[in-house]
């Protein structure tokens, strides 16, 4: 691999079932991820392409199925805002307050997500819209786990109180 391509892989093929060979150049991808698709493809019997090709369409598939249990359109009145790309937060009841009347947040892909004591349960429910694919989420206790849960996807360890 030149130095121009590393950190690239190629594969083959088009669609499933599109015979078209089409080369296809993905910068970045990672080496050990990229081996354990050849093994998945050699083990059964596809194409590197035809696992690439699954794997890009379940993650597609799951990322916009993400939200669509929680935030539909047209499903309250106002907009949603997203928060994500951080590490850590924490989150107050004058952190919620701050949201417009008609707004909900959506937090995504935090490592750790805390909901300070201060916040009602009745201020969660009604500012926030959905929690997905964060690695820690920390409640204040009290809260309902199974309402609570109900507006998750993705969480790896979920603590109250």
């Amino acid at each position: 691999m030149s130095d121009g391509d590393r950190g690239r892989r190629r594969y083959h093929g088009g669609p499933q079932g599109d015979e078209s060979g089409k080369v296809v150049t993905i910068r970045g991808l990672n080496e050990e991820l990229y081996r354990r698709a050849a093994a998945l493809a050699k083990t059964t019997g596809r194409t590197v392409g035809e696992v690439m090709n699954e794997a890009i369409e379940l993650v597609l598939n799951v990322g916009e199925a993400a939200l669509s249990p929680f935030v539909k359109p047209g499903e309250h009145e106002g907009k949603t805002i997203e928060v994500s790309g951080l590490e850590e937060l924490k989150i107050s009841k004058e952190d919620l307050e701050g949201l417009g009347e008609d707004e909900k947040v959506v937090f995504r892909g935090l490592r750790r997500l805390e909901i300070e004591e201060d916040v009602p349960y009745r201020y969660f429910e009604g500012k926030v819209a959905a929690i997905v694919s964060c690695d820690e989420v920390i409640l204040p206790k009290g809260y309902p786990k199974l309402k609570v849960a109900a507006r998750m996807q993705g969480i790896k360890d979920l603590k109250i109180g």
